[in-house]
């Protein structure tokens, strides 16, 4: 199995579940800095590819792109030590996106015009706080992301959180 990280937040990055999948984890593909967790948690360094945005590694038949994304990353007090990103997986048969968390941007039609053929994408969908709409896809974007991406399709996650980080 391989596993790609978008940034380090605690709902993207837990340590109980990162540590029972180690054994089935061939790869991990994540964001800059954000390997060190993984070092620390037992994973070997071979397991780890860390990628700038813009950058790429084949993988078997596929091709894992890091992209950028509007969002931030930190645990606790100490933030933007490490990256953020969005990844798109080809394979021969179907490209994935992969929005993590992040706000809208112009970003999403360069990702768009750079790959003309997104199959899926997974995107977040109903930040509902005002507070967040630069680093959380508002439920009134997510029309104009997918028709920036040019997706085919779409499924939506990341739902109905207010500011509080709860359920509405």
């Amino acid at each position: 199995m391989t596993y790609c990280l978008s940034h380090n937040h605690w709902d993207h990055l837990d340590y109980r579940t990162i540590t029972e999948l180690r054994e089935k984890v061939d790869k991990v593909v994540c964001s800059l800095g954000v390997g060190t967790h993984f070092e620390r948690w037992g994973y070997c360094a071979e397991q780890l590819v860390e990628l700038d945005w813009e950058e790429h590694i084949p993988y078997d038949s596929l091709v894992i792109h890091s992209l950028p994304a509007r969002h931030f990353s930190g645990r606790g007090l100490v933030l933007n030590k490490t990256l953020w990103s969005s990844f798109l997986i080809e394979s021969p048969s179907l490209t994935l996106y992969l929005g993590s968390d992040g706000g809208y941007g112009s970003h999403f039609k360069r990702i768009g015009r750079r790959f003309s053929t997104i199959d899926w994408a997974i995107l977040e969908n109903g930040q509902y706080s005002k507070d967040w709409r630069f680093i959380h896809i508002m439920p009134e974007q997510l029309t104009q992301v997918v028709s920036d991406l040019n997706a085919r399709h779409v499924v939506t996650v990341h739902h109905s959180k207010d500011i509080r980080g709860t359920s509405l």
